[in-house]
Order: C-alpha cells, then structure tokens, then sequence
C-alpha cells in the first residue's frame, strides 16, 4: 500500500469515527427523556397506596400529603429517593400507637414541609424509637414523628 493510501485510509477511518460519536451524541440527547425519565422535584402527592406499600404495618391510613425527591443522578439500575409528609391514621389505629409505645418530646424541631391544617392546635412532636423500627422498612432509612396535638404523623425516609 503506498503512503498516499495509507493516508487515505486513516483519514476514512478518522471521519468515520468522527461521524459514529456525532450519532452517538445526538442519539444520547434526543433519546434522554426515553432512557432517563425524571422524577419531577416536591411535587405534592395525596395518594395512599405508595404510602401503604412501602410502611404496611401502619394499616389504616385515611389521608396522605406527601412528596418525593430523588436523591442523586443515577441514569443506571434503581434511584435512590426521598420522601417526606403527613399521614393521617384512624382513630383505632392511633388509639392503639399512642398506647403501645414510648413517645418522647423532640424540642427545637420542625418538620421541612409546612402542611396547612384548617383546624390546627400546637404542635407537639415526638418520636418513639420502637416505633420507628417496627414501622421503617429495612431498606429505608428515616424516622417518623408524631404530633399528639393535631393527631399526624410527619415523615422523612430515604430508600436504600
């Protein structure tokens, strides 16, 4: 092969490669929203079910406000995530929890969201570690608080 052709050949090669990146590129971009869906940041949710599926053993949630961020970048396999917000229970149900454990006062805290009550007395936060343990998953990190005033419960878990 003469040098001219050598030449030639390389620079064939050299825009080929060229030209495969550029598609690359262009793919990753237009392709992102299919491959890398986006979990929209604090949006509001009052759905129960995801609340109920992630913590069964608070049994009757009546009402939910919640929200979920993702915790990170991660384009491959499982995001990490974050949720926080209020559960509301039945009244048998918190009847039985205000009963059964060991609620201690937590001065100086608030929960990160402000959730509007419209009947809302003061409140009065406190946190039972048994019950955080028998209601935490073990793939989630997180605690919840209990308002014995406003009869709620606030959240914040992180998944695993």
């Amino acid at each position: 092969m003469s040098l001219k052709n050598k030449k030639m050949a390389i620079a064939t090669a050299l825009s080929l490669l060229l030209l495969l990146a550029l598609v690359t590129v262009v793919i990753v971009i237009f392709m992102k929203p299919v491959f890398y869906p986006t979990v929209e940041k604090s949006m509001t949710r009052t759905d129960i079910e995801p609340i109920m599926n992630r913590f069964p053993r608070l049994e009757k949630v009546e009402k939910a406000v919640w929200q979920v961020d993702r915790i990170g970048e991660s384009h491959f396999g499982p995001s990490s995530y974050r949720m926080k917000g209020y559960i509301f229970l039945s009244e048998q149900m918190i009847k039985q929890l205000e009963n059964s454990y060991e609620w201690v006062e937590v001065s100086n805290w608030k929960p990160s969201i402000h959730l509007t009550l419209s009947q809302v007395n003061a409140h009065h936060w406190t946190y039972s570690e048994e019950f955080n343990d028998y209601v935490v998953p073990n793939n989630y990190i997180g605690k919840f608080y209990w308002d014995s005033n406003n009869k709620l419960f606030y959240f914040e878990v992180d998944n695993d």
